[in-house]
């Protein structure tokens, strides 16, 4: 049976649970578009609780248990819940994972990124997904930072934000999860006391220092204060007028340079 109309309640529900944030969350779900993206959560160990598709459904029965529902969609429907309007295929629908508050296993891991705050979808998942690329699987989000499953973050990120330990946590209760567990905390402060050139390294110059953090701050008040005097403040140079960069931008050179010493 193909799904031929918006009336549709399937239709109508997955719609709802793409652009209602609070009612997905209220439903417990996660919601992917993309066979990417799709087949990159299952090698992640999530299972598939309904899909819909366009087209290639031999390929997705492949990918499915028996205990997915899996629906058909007529391209023109289809593309009425599809967030991406370029070759959309599927999107598919997962329950949720209980929330975590502390990692697994923390006396294993090297580096856990920060993220204080973040307020765009896009930056988010498009941190995440240069976090995933540099070996970074462990992250904090701190303040009032977006919803880790909102489906512009899992767009931006590839879907490699459900391959992540992400927990969230106040940034008082992550610094002293920090300091507990002996980390070197670096922060990016642009401005103030806590940037002062005498207080910043260049991250030409960082060290290898393992176990350590990475705190980014938002894209318009930056790294809170409470982060000033227990961190080393990191800059990267630049040459031409302008002064800051992109926040994501900046993350990806921050990342590369925060593996590059790592593995030194």
């Amino acid at each position: 049976m193909i799904l031929t109309s918006s009336k549709n309640p399937n239709i109508k529900y997955v719609k709802r649970l793409i652009e209602d944030n609070r009612f997905r969350r209220k439903e417990g779900k996660v919601v992917l578009e993309g066979l990417a993206e799709v087949e990159l959560a299952l090698i992640y160990g999530w299972l598939i609780n309904e899909i819909y598709v366009s087209g290639l459904m031999e390929h997705f029965e492949k990918l499915v248990t028996s205990d997915t529902k899996i629906y058909e969609v007529e391209k023109s429907i289809f593309e009425t819940i599809a967030f991406r309007k370029t070759s959309p295929n599927c999107v598919a629908v997962f329950n949720a994972p209980p929330a975590l508050h502390v990692f697994k296993d923390t006396q294993k891991i090297q580096r856990i990124l920060v993220l204080d705050s973040i307020e765009k979808p896009g930056n988010l998942g498009a941190i995440l997904r240069s976090a995933e690329c540099f070996g970074i699987k462990h992250i904090i989000l701190t303040g009032k930072n977006i919803d880790k499953y909102n489906p512009h973050v899992l767009r931006n990120s590839l879907g490699a934000a459900l391959g992540m330990e992400i927990i969230e946590l106040t940034n008082e209760e992550a610094m002293q999860y920090l300091l507990d567990h002996k980390f070197t905390i670096y922060t990016t402060f642009l401005e103030g006391e806590f940037a002062a050139k005498e207080k910043t390294l260049s991250v030409t110059e960082w060290k290898k220092v393992i176990p350590s953090a990475l705190i980014l701050g938002n894209e318009h008040n930056g790294v809170s204060h409470i982060w000033g005097n227990r961190s080393q403040n990191l800059s990267i140079p630049m040459v031409g007028k302008l002064n800051s960069l992109n926040l994501s931008n900046a993350a990806a050179i921050l990342l590369y340079e925060w593996t590059k010493k790592a593995h030194q």
